[in-house]
Order: C-alpha cells, then sequence, then structure tokens
C-alpha cells in the first residue's frame, strides 16, 4: 500500500489544474475563432474622396444617401 503524503496530493492536484486550465483556454480560443486570419475585402461602391487620406472621424449618412463627414487634420490647425 502506498501513502502519499499531503504535498504530493496538493501538487498533483496543482498540476491538474494548470493542466485543465491551459488546455480549456486553447480550446476555447480555437471555438471562438479567436486564432483565424481575416481575408481582405475589396468593397465595390467605394470611392476615395481627396482631402480624407488620414480618414474620418465622423461620417453621418441620411436616409437619402447623402453624408456628412468630419474631418480635422492637425496639420491643417496649426
Amino acid at each position: 500500500v502506498v501513502i502519499f503524503s499531503r504535498t504530493r496530493i496538493l501538487f498533483a492536484c496543482l498540476c491538474l489544474d494548470t493542466l485543465t486550465s491551459v488546455l480549456g483556454f486553447v480550446f476555447y480560443r480555437e471555438r471562438i475563432n479567436a486564432t483565424r486570419e481575416l481575408e481582405p475585402v475589396e468593397l465595390q461602391n467605394c470611392h476615395l474622396i481627396e482631402g480624407l487620406e488620414n480618414g474620418s472621424e465622423d461620417i453621418d449618412i441620411l436616409p437619402s444617401g447623402l453624408a456628412f463627414i468630419s474631418n480635422v487634420s492637425i496639420s491643417r490647425l496649426f
């Protein structure tokens, strides 16, 4: 009969707990597709607007399709 000390049992429980935590994290990342690589999408109806090279801060589009674009360039302020 093998008698295990409390230290060995505690160490085995901690190792098992660590192993299940790591494996659970890996499988959870795969399940939610956290490691997938996204393919770039080319949008067909997008047009570059001159003067908005740095992007816009806010775009509001009305139901009629009219868009209000606010853009502030730091280099234009100074």
